[in-house]
């Protein structure tokens, strides 16, 4: 996404020349829309491993408990 911005700030002049601005807006968005995506599945997966994580270490004091 920061490829797609900067390689259209650096060619701002001709992007309005061939009148490519449509074009761009709409790759850019592409990008946008799929770094989102990726960015909720990333916090989705990072919220199960905390889930995940807690309850092990539960289990374990449990565990630690019972038996010591």
């Amino acid at each position: 996404m920061a490829a797609t911005a900067a390689e259209s700030i650096a060619a701002i002049k001709l992007i309005k020349a061939l009148s490519l601005q449509d074009a761009f807006a709409r790759v850019f968005s592409q990008q946008n829309q799929r770094s989102l995506k990726e960015s909720v599945k990333t916090q989705r997966l990072a919220a199960h491993l905390e889930r995940t994580v807690d309850a092990v270490i539960a289990l374990v004091v449990c565990f630690i408990n019972f038996e010591g």
